[in-house]
């Protein structure tokens, strides 16, 4: 788009977005302060908008995410970075500031701030270099100094020509920002000068541990927003520290897509930031058979842009093996799967190993001619414990038998109490199965006297997996619901070529 950008178009495009902002922004402090800037010659107003639970006294230090066009970008950034928080996918922890522009009767002066070179496009183009020095020398260094921020965790957003700008800043001062986030950036500018400026700077960027992101409409737009020529450059010339993406959108317009952008780019922003704050594995654990293959499965989203692994006992590395969906193992020997959540930002990786060792099959046993069909004997205790308590040692002050329409947790209330469930478990084919509990509340599962499950002092979720035999098994779980905690969890199973768990049925229970 070679024309300059109305703010008042781009105002009443997002109205919408704007409205749907102001709750969230009463839950947040908004202050709006005045920077005099030396460089610049003017005052510049800024929009600081804290986290919830931003508070003096606290200690913990914030990302900082810095909007361009903030007038019009601020509450729509906060909007799309609240629900991203909310859903996940981004950590709540951030500073947001917005930097509006600033105005002289018809005059906006974004057209100097944001163009690197002054040409017939406006008559104060050209005064990208002075303000990328009021970010460096005087913007940057004020919040860090009003605020409990991590500068090395900034985020320069910006879009159109701020996008333009914001691409600017990656070139000549990569270690400024850890990410930059643009969205139909206006590469086009200058015939294209960006992409001749990132063929000189990105061979020198080696060292340059940052993220780029580009989004911009796809076809003719593609190349006429001068993005296509950065991609070939970033292709060929992109050192390996640097993590870029251009992400192209079909059947949009040059205000649609800032919201697919901003969806987009802060989730590539924070890659490797855990989705649902867990690994989503199964089976974590196991006891398998040399020779017969078994799936390790993946439920975290996108895991395959992040996550890799590592099968000999070294830690994982982008270059790793991607894990998938799906992957599948045949091991002869005691293995370890060493799984890990690769981030930009380094204190949000995580790294899981997963342990399975290679043993015969348990032994089925001859059930005994007076068992009921239909659920577990099992023995409630009254109290509030953080750990498992040794039950053996205590007095029940409940039994019986678990049934279709059993609800251990209705007992109590919201009272902590302890269950032991025991009985036998009918299998009814040979092969894998997987076993697993809905949460991680302290409990302990056992098959056959062999201990499968042990929540006691695990951080991630944990899944087993085992060869079982057709015919019958003891089995023995034993847990806890704290006071006003989450419910005591039924125990889930699924054949192993299956993808998706359910508790164990009272058909295949017996007492």
């Amino acid at each position: 788009m070679k024309n300059n950008t109305s703010i008042s178009l781009i105002a009443t495009i997002i109205s919408f977005f704007l409205l749907q902002a102001t709750v969230a922004a009463q839950e947040s402090g908004s202050l709006k302060d005045t920077l005099y800037s030396s460089v610049l010659q003017q005052k510049r107003p800024i929009q600081i908008i804290l986290p919830p639970r931003y508070k003096k006294e606290d200690s913990a230090r914030y990302d900082v995410l810095y909007v361009l066009d903030g007038e019009w970008n601020t509450s729509l950034t906060q909007t799309a970075y609240q629900f991203l928080g909310y859903a996940q996918f981004v950590p709540t922890n951030v500073i947001i500031v917005g930097v509006p522009n600033v105005y002289k009767g018809d005059i906006n002066f974004r057209d100097r701030d944001f163009t690197p070179t002054r040409t017939d496009y406006s008559p104060i183009s050209g005064g990208a270099a002075n303000f990328l020095s009021f970010f460096k020398g005087e913007l940057i260094p004020y919040i860090n100094k009003q605020y409990r921020t991590k500068p090395e965790n900034n985020t320069l957003y910006g879009t159109s020509l701020g996008g333009l700008f914001a691409t600017y800043a990656f070139l000549y001062a990569p270690a400024l920002f850890k990410s930059y986030l643009t969205v139909e950036p206006s590469l086009w500018y200058d015939n294209g000068l960006m992409s001749k400026i990132a063929r000189e700077k990105l061979p020198n960027m080696g060292n340059a541990d940052i993220t780029y992101w580009a989004s911009v409409r796809d076809g003719q737009f593609f190349y006429d927003m001068g993005v296509a020529s950065l991609d070939s450059v970033l292709r060929q010339q992109a050192p390996k520290a640097v993590d870029w993406k251009v992400r192209p959108y079909p059947d949009e317009t040059h205000f649609s897509s800032i919201w697919k952008g901003l969806y987009d780019g802060f989730k590539f922003t924070y890659k490797g930031f855990m989705v649902e704050d867990n690994f989503l594995l199964t089976p974590t654990n196991g006891r398998i058979l040399s020779g017969h293959p078994f799936r390790l499965r993946c439920y975290n989203a996108g895991a395959e842009g992040y996550m890799t692994y590592t099968v000999d006992g070294s830690e994982p590395a982008m270059a790793s093996t991607q894990l998938k969906y799906v992957n599948t193992f045949n091991f002869t020997s005691n293995t370890t799967v060493t799984v890990k959540a690769l981030s930009s930002r380094k204190e949000y990786e995580k790294t899981i190993r997963c342990n399975y060792k290679v043993e015969p099959p348990l032994m089925a046993v001859q059930p005994p001619k007076d068992i009921k069909k239909g659920g577990l004997r099992f023995k409630y205790y009254k109290g509030n414990w953080d750990q498992l308590p040794e039950l053996n040692k205590l007095k029940p002050v409940r039994t019986g038998s678990t049934d279709d329409g059993f609800d251990i947790n209705g007992f109590g209330g919201e009272d902590g109490f302890a269950c032991g469930l025991e009985g036998l478990l009918e299998v009814p084919e040979e092969g894998y199965y997987v076993f697993g509990l809905g949460n991680n509340n302290p409990a302990r599962v056992q098959i056959a006297g062999q201990t499968i499950l042990d929540e006691q002092q695990s951080i991630h979720r944990q899944s087993f997996i085992i060869y079982l035999q057709k015919g019958f098994y003891p089995i023995k779980v034993e847990g806890l619901r704290k006071k006003g905690g989450q419910q005591f969890s039924p125990l889930f199973w699924r054949k192993e070529s299956e993808p998706n768990t359910s508790p164990v049925a009272a058909e295949f229970l017996y007492h």
